[in-house]
């Protein structure tokens, strides 16, 4: 799969007992939060075309909430539930063929700027998401799988998403990751192994269909 890591970033969101991802968006959202910002990040050792390939797919993804934002909130954006989604663009840090370090290097290096903010969402550089929300954190980070796992062992199963894994480490593609005791917090390495990582309180599992039958 192309996309590795999803990690989506509410301001002043409440943790929630059930989640599910199809709603997470709308019961996870603070009454006051303004914006949301969906963050993505590709397998480790994609090169560049396809990493450059999954911008235009996730910017569908955000394009799709915000239409359903908008259907549920009277044509317009708001607060809460009626917030706007942004896509945030992962940095450029390691990659396989061009023997790159871990220092992040924007898109805008790359590619024309007036050309990746043409699209009909919002779209942002990493770093100006850190400093829009106070530094490399998000709220969640999820991993994924669309192996077999057992009813018993997942919950908030909805439409084609399958649930939470009860135990992360039942996503056997999970990044490396270690906790801080003294904030509380996942340390998540994040897009090419970009210098400092990403920071979480919560890091989950979650299951997707596939073409087999369960």
């Amino acid at each position: 799969n192309d996309e590795q890591v999803l990690a989506s970033c509410v301001s002043l969101c409440p943790k929630p007992e059930e989640p599910d991802l199809q709603s997470y968006g709308e019961h996870e959202t603070s009454s006051v939060a303004s914006r949301k910002f969906l963050l993505y990040d590709v397998k480790m050792g994609e090169g560049f075309n396809l990493q450059r390939e999954v911008f235009p797919r996730m910017g569908w993804v955000v394009w799709t909430l915000n239409a359903k934002v908008k259907e549920h909130c009277g044509g317009k954006y708001g607060l809460g539930r009626c917030a706007e989604w942004a896509l945030v663009l992962p940095p450029w840090c390691w990659l396989a063929h061009w023997r790159t370090g871990t220092a992040h290097v924007p898109w805008r290096e790359l590619f024309v700027p007036d050309a990746l903010r043409s699209a009909k969402l919002p779209v942002m550089e990493f770093e100006e998401y850190t400093k829009e929300v106070g530094g490399a954190r998000v709220d969640v980070v999820i991993s994924h799988t669309d192996q077999r796992i057992p009813k018993e062992q997942r919950h908030g199963q909805r439409g084609g998403f399958y649930g939470w894994c009860r135990s992360r480490e039942m996503c056997g593609n999970l990044v490396p990751h270690d906790f801080n005791e003294a904030h509380g917090a996942w340390k998540v390495e994040y897009s090419g192994a970009c210098e400092g990582g990403i920071s979480t309180p919560d890091y989950r599992c979650g299951v997707l269909s596939s073409h087999l039958s369960r």
